[in-house]
């Protein structure tokens, strides 16, 4: 991932440039459809169904901070920690293949640590955000069977997606070895495995071209070498079998 951007509307209308957040590689982001809804007491007079604008996609991501880098007349640090307190709507672009671009609230900094004299890291939690809205509907039960619909719907487009995104692992099973030899050009098992590389951080989304060359060679060795002791692989750059079977599993 190239870019990561987070701005507020209050900033856009200031003429700010968004903060760009510098990734750390290697770790990936994690992405966890939130679809779950509360429904109480719906069906129990007049009541009000009350979207708490707090939904939808949730991600962790960790990202390195200068200290002493500036945002408008503050702190990229002392910003963050603005929004985070304030639960404020951040518009989010990023190259991020599971992540929409949007608007999204931070909900936690779950680890803040110092790692050079001028840098932090922070481990920062998005989730989605969707306008507050209150719905009035009468005593007849057809909000609660729309909240129904909704969520099963939510739920089955969720699976669909992660059924997508996994899609790769499923098309580089029935790959050979020999579909996966250094040299290969134009080979959709390169191109699959590339993306198995590609969610560790180890190429670029410009990379995934089923050419297995020497930059793909050399994520391979990235990935051998991050993975050595948890699947015993051995460090050349060559797709064998442990290889194989630790790109599909990690």
């Amino acid at each position: 991932m190239s870019f990561f951007t987070v701005i507020s509307a209050d900033e856009i209308d200031k003429g700010l440039t968004p903060i760009s957040l510098k990734v750390i590689q290697n770790n990936g982001i994690e992405v966890t459809p939130d679809l779950e809804i509360s429904v109480n007491k719906l069906n129990e007079g007049n009541k009000s169904f009350l979207n708490n604008g707090y939904g939808g996609l949730s991600f962790k991501i960790e990202v390195i901070i200068n200290k002493n880098d500036m945002f408008g007349d503050s702190f990229v640090t002392v910003k963050l920690h603005e929004w985070m307190s304030k639960m404020t709507p951040l518009s989010v672009v990023t190259e991020a293949i599971d992540i929409t671009n949007g608007k999204y609230i931070i909900s936690k900094n779950s680890s803040r640590k110092q790692t050079y004299r001028e840098n932090t890291v922070w481990s920062l939690e998005f989730i989605e955000y969707n306008p507050i809205n209150i719905t009035k509907f009468k005593n007849d039960n057809s909000y609660v069977e729309m909240a129904k619909r909704n969520y099963a719907n939510a739920k089955l487009k969720a699976k669909k997606k992660a059924k997508s995104n996994n899609a790769y692992k499923n098309k580089l099973k029935k790959c050979k070895l020999s579909n996966l030899k250094y040299g290969l050009k134009k080979s959709s098992c390169v191109k699959n495995m590339q993306k198995a590389l590609y969610k560790k951080g180890l190429l670029s989304k410009k990379q995934i071209d089923g050419y297995f060359g020497p930059v793909t060679k050399n994520a391979v060795k990235k990935f051998q070498k991050k993975y050595k002791k948890k699947y015993k692989l051995k460090v050349n750059g060559v797709v064998d079998k442990g290889t194989l079977k630790a790109l599909i599993k990690a």
